[in-house]
């Protein structure tokens, strides 16, 4: 999910005994809305609160012959597949926060543990991406994942959770040459 379909969500936080402040520079902008009892005044602002880290499963069927090195992610979270050809899931972890996540563990239903503890520095609004393969067999194969984001000391814990599918299909059988009309 990205940011626009994720969209902001809004919180407002309560500031209690506030001081007036001198310098007019360093005066916070006005509050949205403002209660008082006797020498005691509340400040309501608003505050824009974003999730840590979105994640997204991709699904692609390798070449039959992959060059080495060979990791390419697909674009599709559903996708048909011939029994017996490679699937290779895509994770891709976007940090949508204003905090480095430096620590990763990425669980799935079809790999288990990928990550546990990974340290890698995921800087605001970067993204990275890991890949797994598996042979398809003759069913669907529903994939999940969660992945868990965070930076210790203090902690800032974010946990994302995202779903793929692949389809088995039967071979396709083409025939060319053949003219329905007679």
């Amino acid at each position: 999910m990205d940011r626009e379909a994720a969209g902001q969500r809004h919180a407002e936080i309560r500031v209690a005994n506030v001081r007036p402040v001198p310098d007019p520079v360093l005066a916070r902008p006005p509050p949205t809305r403002q209660t008082g009892r006797k020498e005691r005044l509340n400040f309501l602002y608003p505050l824009t609160v974003l999730p840590g880290v979105e994640l997204t499963i991709t699904a692609s069927i390798d070449p039959v012959a992959p060059p080495p090195g060979y990791d390419a992610c697909g674009t599709q979270s559903t996708l048909p597949a011939i029994p017996g050809r490679t699937v290779r899931w895509c994770y891709s972890i976007r940090n949508v926060s204003s905090i480095p996540r430096t620590r990763h563990t990425l669980v799935t239903t079809q790999s288990g543990s990928v990550l546990n503890d990974f340290q890698y520095t995921l800087a605001p609004d970067a993204a990275a991406f890991i890949t797994a393969t598996q042979v398809m067999g003759a069913t669907a194969i529903d994939e999940a994942a969660t992945w868990t984001a965070f930076r210790p000391g203090p902690v800032h814990l974010s946990t994302a959770t995202a779903t793929a599918r692949v389809l088995a299909v039967a071979d396709v059988i083409f025939i060319t040459g053949f003219d329905p009309g007679t």
